[in-house]
């Protein structure tokens, strides 16, 4: 995982002129700079004319080394908007902007710069909203419905060694070769390679002989041309080589090969087995790249909401050490934020969230994740016993973490949003699910047949593991937990935010305490039992004691539910292998380390989405937004690394290392 980030520092100079302190030089020409972005980048890659022949439902992707302020991309967008508001770029085709950056700029700095150009107010608006937070790992930003920015804050190199997608154009910007040599490397060169087809275009202000030969030791043909203002020469051309370079710690068994994909308009539609929260988000994710969703529902979904507001958790338990588990969690959490600001008529609260030290134990745990943490204090940070007090209205005893963002939100009211659009059917149990000739159809237990469809995305938690095709292939397990409700007589509980330990409590809604829940591992029963009740008390009271007044009202009601988890705590999400052909490929792969294995054999067209366990709040919408891109064919929201834990065939390559089958 990546270490801390850390912001460029700058000093404002003549006229406000942003000015590197680590690289000595200036963010962009102190001449125009709006002038040396179109001259260098649009129209030495010739993107206007490129965007005028993109298709219905294409992507065009751009890959920036260094983002600096965000002119180019500030640029770029702003010329999109306009060709599409004209008409003359077709109105379902989708701009990525993909950049990374070694040394973001804090929302100060960056909004300073972007007073430098005011015809840009209705982007930086947007992107103000979505500026992420220096945490690190891979920030996807929906700046409208047709242009998405993706800010990896990482090293140039390690950010696209790490990137899964198809480039059209590369601008290599960044500071000059002189003042950032460690950028302008072979290595970087080399992930361009492996991520450009024959046709990829590049486009950058030098004409360094250490960039042109490095260039064109890649592949990419060099042509120079006459630079902007006072430069006299800049760099421009295509990658010509045959093939792609993999690079050298690449795992075929976790590169699956996109199939070819249908014009939308064409396509058939897609379902999406299970309405719960990771269903829901799937199909809105799918709705939103154009396809047509069969959302299906085993439960009655007839009677409407329960008459009572049930209020899940988002917030997540970052692991002490700098992991790939840490990164996805994190990403997760804010991506998950980020959605739930946009969602109109949501009941949730941003109430933020504590995560206290209930023990010894925790109090050590939480010690060293904030001695290793790579996240800001605005995400994560340390807080005593006083401040917990003082921040959720109550008294508490320990210390312990605290989400100044984390909120609680009603995961009934969420499906209910992010369903609109989807063709819901629901009072429907599917049994069985069949494919020939690249189509899916899938069996009722009434008998009834759906489809066909293009692809179906398995969504339904552990039934999931009643399909053949993934059924004893995948090792997720249930965990039974049991929820509490209090009805209180008055409308005067103290808590402001939500309290997490043992168990957790949030503030009241509609004058009732949600608390809970029981972990029962190996137990069935989906019956409400008192002792469960209790055990809900007894973690809430241990931790806060001072909420014993409000507990010892009787409880009104409860719930039961089955959380999905795997062995890693980690979701499965992905293509679902073809079990059969993955064992007679990689059967080797535990004696023969050098051995060129071909790319991961999967069953074409189904996916799944499920093992979230208790933490599907902060989860299931990245994931959703990962399986969208890795059936549309779109650039992956997420990092290889991190993609590679959330496979549904990690488990059973993980065996065959060892020589298991």
């Amino acid at each position: 995982m990546s270490d801390k980030i850390n912001h460029g520092h700058i000093e404002w100079q003549a006229q406000n002129t942003p000015y590197s302190l680590e690289f000595e030089d200036f963010y962009f020409s102190t001449t125009n700079g709006v002038e040396e972005t179109t001259h260098v980048f649009l129209e030495q890659n010739k993107l206007p004319e490129r965007w005028l022949s993109l298709e219905a439902n294409e992507h065009f992707v751009i890959g920036e080394t260094g983002f600096g302020t965000g002119l180019n991309f500030l640029v770029v967008a702003d010329l999109w908007t306009r060709l599409k508001a004209s008409g003359d770029i077709t109105q379902t085709a989708e701009l990525h902007f993909i950049s990374a950056e070694k040394f973001p700029l804090n929302i100060e700095d960056i909004s300073k710069a972007w007073n430098f150009w005011p015809d840009f107010k209705h982007i930086t608006n947007q992107l103000a909203a979505n500026y992420p937070v220096p945490s690190p790992g891979f920030h996807r930003c929906r700046i409208n419905s047709d242009i998405n920015l993706t800010l990896i804050y990482r090293d140039a190199t390690d950010a696209f060694l790490e990137l899964e997608a198809q480039i059209d154009c590369w601008f290599l910007d960044g500071f000059t070769p002189a003042k950032n040599p460690d950028m302008w490397c072979p290595e970087l060169f080399k992930a361009m390679a492996n991520l450009s087809s024959l046709g990829t275009t590049f486009a950058t202000f030098t004409a360094a002989r250490k960039v042109t030969d490095g260039l064109k030791a890649a592949g990419f043909s060099v042509e120079k041309k006459s630079g902007y203002g006072l430069k006299r020469n800049m760099s421009q051309g295509q990658f010509i080589s045959p093939g792609p370079m993999l690079p050298s710690n690449n795992e075929p068994w976790f590169h699956h090969q996109v199939s070819a994909h249908l014009p939308k308009d064409t396509r058939l539609p897609i379902a999406v087995i299970g309405a719960g929260i990771a269903g829901c988000s799937t199909a809105e994710a799918l709705i939103k790249q154009g396809y047509a969703v069969d959302l299906i529902e085993q439960q009655d979904y007839s009677a409407g909401p329960p008459p009572f507001s049930i209020q899940g958790v988002l917030y997540v338990k970052l692991s002490a050490e700098l992991s790939a588990h840490s990164e996805f969690y994190a990403s997760g959490y804010l991506h998950s934020l980020k959605k739930l600001r946009n969602i109109p008529d949501l009941e949730w609260e941003q109430s933020g969230v504590i995560q206290t030290a209930f023990n010894d134990k925790e109090l050590q745990r939480q010690q060293k994740f904030i001695q290793n943490s790579p996240f800001p204090k605005s995400l994560i940070r340390e807080i005593t016993a006083e401040e917990a007090s003082e921040i959720s209205g109550v008294h508490v005893d320990r210390p312990g973490l605290y989400f100044p963002s984390g909120a609680w939100v009603n995961p009934i009211s969420l499906c209910q949003n992010l369903m609109q659009g989807a063709n819901l059917v629901h009072n429907t149990r599917i049994v069985s699910m069949a494919s020939a000739e690249n189509r899916w159809s899938l069996q009722s237990e009434n008998g009834d047949t759906f489809g066909p469809y293009q692809s179906v995305v398995v969504a339904c938690s552990n039934s999931a593991a009643e399909f053949e095709q993934l059924g004893n292939h995948l090792p997720v397990k249930p965990i039974r937990g049991q929820k509490s409700f209090i009805r209180l007589k008055k409308d005067n509980f103290p808590l402001k935010a939500v309290l997490c330990g043992k168990s957790y409590i949030t503030p009241a809604i509609n004058q009732q305490i949600n608390y809970g829940a029981t972990f029962n591992l190996g137990e069935t029963t989906s019956d409400v039992r008192e002792v469960d009740h209790q055990t809900n008390r007894e973690n809430i009271l241990s931790n806060v004691p001072s909420l014993k007044k409000w507990l010892d009202q009787p409880v009104s009601m409860g719930i039961v539910g089955f959380r999905c988890t795997s062995p890693d705590y980690m979701p499965l999400v992905g293509p679902v292998p073809d079990w059969k052909a993955y064992r007679s490929e990689y059967a080797d792969i535990h004696r023969f380390k050098k051995q060129i294995f071909p790319q991961a054999p999967v069953l074409n067209g189904l996916y799944c989405n499920i093992g979230h366990g208790s933490r599907g709040l902060s989860s299931v919408m990245l994931c959703a937004e990962l399986l969208a891109c890795q059936i549309s064919g779109a650039p992956l929201p997420l990092s290889r690394s991190v993609i590679n834990h959330l496979t549904p065939a990690r488990f059973l390559v993980k065996k065959l290392k060892k020589g298991k089958f």
